[in-house]
């Protein structure tokens, strides 16, 4: 899937109305230390949106899991995969013709939404697809907007986002196996997906204010040769 939507991209770019936009897919030489960037900038958000059920919900813990190098390599590699064919799909060309018409948060905006039902489509619930997805896509969208490069930074977030959520066993599996009281459960849901919501937020607007500060005018590094 990563490998056919790259080459849909590719072709959207070349045959669509205005091939100037650059879909931001280029591997260049500084793409990998951009996605360590954006691991290491979303790692502390992730941690503490789940790290802080422990303080919040009385009876959470973790517990260390046995886990092979390999599992653990191959699970990288899967969150890696995964999110760039999600970022070339949608924070790719589409985002940046987008970008070109409607500005930053309306572009976000309308965006979030599709991501979401995408989500649904793959058999998420509409409370946790819309809310959670959705508040997502926000990040990963601001994370490409601020970057002024191409993908490589988004992936890192959304990469190490969903990779510290596997390790700490938010969402099955993992390095640590979240362990609470069964008549908690609603609780840790609830509050969990505040915590979840708040650093995401806290990361959304960390980003608009860099990408702000740094005063980039969106349609002309958008069609720019050096966007990559």
């Amino acid at each position: 899937m990563t490998a056919l939507t790259l080459t849909l991209t590719l072709a959207f770019s070349r045959l669509g109305r205005d091939s100037g936009v650059n879909p931001g897919t280029k591997f260049v030489r500084g793409s990998i230390p951009r996605a360590f960037a954006g691991m290491m900038f979303v790692f502390p958000l992730s941690v503490l949106s789940i790290i802080s059920l422990h303080w919040l919900v009385p009876g959470v813990h973790f517990l260390r899991v046995e886990i092979s190098g390999t599992r653990l390599l191959s699970m990288v590699g899967l969150y890696l995969v995964l999110a760039a064919y999600e970022e070339i799909g949608f924070r790719g060309y589409p985002m940046r013709q987008l970008l070109r018409s409607f500005g930053v948060w309306p572009t976000l905006l309308l965006i979030a939404p599709v991501f979401a039902l995408y989500h649904v489509v793959l058999g998420w619930g509409l409370l946790q697809a819309f809310i959670g997805t959705g508040a997502g896509s926000l990040l990963f969208g601001m994370a490409a907007v601020a970057s002024r490069h191409g993908l490589a930074f988004p992936i890192g977030v959304h990469a190490g986002w969903n990779f510290v959520t596997w390790s700490l066993g938010a969402t099955g599996g993992g390095i640590w196996k979240m362990i609470f009281p069964g008549d908690m459960t609603t609780r840790v849901q609830t509050i969990g997906m505040c915590t979840y919501l708040a650093c995401m937020l806290i990361g959304t607007m960390l980003l608009w204010f860099w990408s702000s500060r740094r005063k980039w005018h969106l349609p002309q590094q958008i069609s720019g040769s050096n966007f990559s």
